[in-house]
């Protein structure tokens, strides 16, 4: 599997990306603080699928799938799959 350093680095390089799904999530649910995101890694380094804080059908958790979609994890030629989490906190 991909090591959490590679994970964090490549998720710390492609944040960005992320953060028009995060505002419209925290406009949709004032009240979540925290986000926890769950996704799979295939072996070429793309993903596969993503839970936004447990929760896969929902508006945000299908924009940050699709947003992740474009980010290009490791190769990991050993490997059919890396299960990793990221999670940060949102600030005002």
């Amino acid at each position: 599997t991909l090591s959490p350093e590679q994970i964090q680095t490549t998720m710390n390089k492609e944040f960005s990306k992320l953060t028009g799904c995060l505002r419209e999530e925290a406009a949709r649910n004032p009240t979540v603080k925290k986000i926890n995101l769950e996704f799979i890694v295939k072996g070429n380094g793309t993903v596969s699928s993503v839970r936004l804080n447990g929760q896969t059908s929902t508006p945000g958790a299908s924009c940050i799938f699709a947003k992740m979609q474009s980010i290009n994890f490791p190769e990991c030629k050993t490997c059919s799959k890396t299960v990793a989490a990221f999670s940060f906190t949102l600030g005002k």
